[in-house]
């Protein structure tokens, strides 16, 4: 298990610095604010089009707000 603590009080959008985490299709589309990768690497959380989509992976950025906790399986989660 990974756990991950953001103490950012002043983090922005902009600031960048999201935790990237992929899944299968299957599971992704399950996850809130998931949304398919494309092969370019981006995603798009406003659709749930497949077309394009790299071998049925989904993605969800998780933005490093204060006082959020992240805990994760990092030997199966693929994360970035």
């Amino acid at each position: 298990i990974t756990a991950v603590y953001y103490l950012n009080p002043d983090w922005v959008e902009s600031d960048g610095g999201c935790l990237r985490a992929y899944f299968p299709e299957e599971i992704g589309r399950k996850v809130k604010g998931a949304a398919p990768v494309t092969s370019d690497g981006a995603f798009d959380v406003t659709t749930e089009e497949v077309g394009g989509n790299v071998a049925g992976t989904w993605a969800v950025d998780i933005e490093p707000r204060m006082d959020r906790l992240v805990l994760f399986a990092s030997g199966w989660l693929e994360h970035e």
